[in-house]
């Protein structure tokens, strides 16, 4: 995957990706933070790069129109889920924050924990990568972030129906890595794009986000015991 010319060429691929990381995570916390017009401009940008890489890997595949049709939706549902949450009357964008730290702890927790205990693959034909170590310590890491949330941010009424979205969400999030993964795999390529270095593409970065943010707005919403709303 090429990279800019102004990072170092002996960067390795950790570094790459933390550096990446530190120039992502601001943009995403403060275009949820300022709301209105800068965060739709970040969500269109987002949904028409996604689409467009949607759009080449499907050009790899025998059912191009059907995957380009699911894939928009999927992107549709995922992205607007996204976009509703942050529209929320109340705490929006706590509970949006509160969201991708979840995703983000997960992902950091099962990269770690993956990389130290190792073990069972979780599927080995998907991604070899990935171990039943890993996804434990995603979910644990998830579950723990969201309850640290609930204290600081007091977004939440329940205790356990705090750590019932951090567990739920954080196993939707790597559900929906290895839903993209797949189909990676199917269309034979890495990445889903080289526009972030260390990272891949668009894609390869909210492919959590898409299935995860569905399913965190429907439990914030009915599992009043869980939330400030009433």
């Amino acid at each position: 995957m090429s990279k800019p010319s102004f990072i170092p060429d002996d960067l390795t691929p950790l570094q790459l990706r933390i550096l990446s990381s530190c120039v992502i995570v601001p943009v995403f916390i403060l275009s949820i933070y300022f709301g209105g017009i800068i965060f739709f401009i970040f969500m269109t940008t987002i949904l028409f790069v996604s689409f467009d890489e949607l759009s080449k890997m499907a050009e790899k595949s025998p059912t191009r129109n059907k995957d380009c049709a699911l894939g928009s939706a999927y992107l549709a549902i995922g992205l607007g889920a996204l976009f509703l949450l942050r529209l929320l009357p109340e705490d929006a964008v706590l509970l949006t924050l509160t969201l991708l730290f979840i995703i983000w702890a997960c992902d950091t927790g099962a990269f770690f924990s993956g990389k130290i205990v190792g073990g069972k693959k979780l599927c080995p034909s998907i991604s070899p990568g990935k171990t039943w170590a890993g996804l434990i310590g995603g979910v644990v890491a998830g579950a723990i972030v969201a309850y640290l949330c609930h204290n600081i941010f007091e977004i939440y009424n329940s205790v356990l129906g705090t750590v019932f979205i951090g567990v739920f969400v954080s196993i939707a999030g790597q559900v929906g890595d290895l839903l993209i993964s797949k189909y990676k795999r199917y269309v034979g390529v890495k990445d889903t794009g080289t526009l972030i270095p260390g990272h891949g593409g668009i894609l390869d970065r909210i492919d959590s986000l898409l299935l995860a943010a569905p399913i965190y707005l429907v439990l914030i919403i009915f599992l009043h015991e869980a939330t400030s709303w009433q």
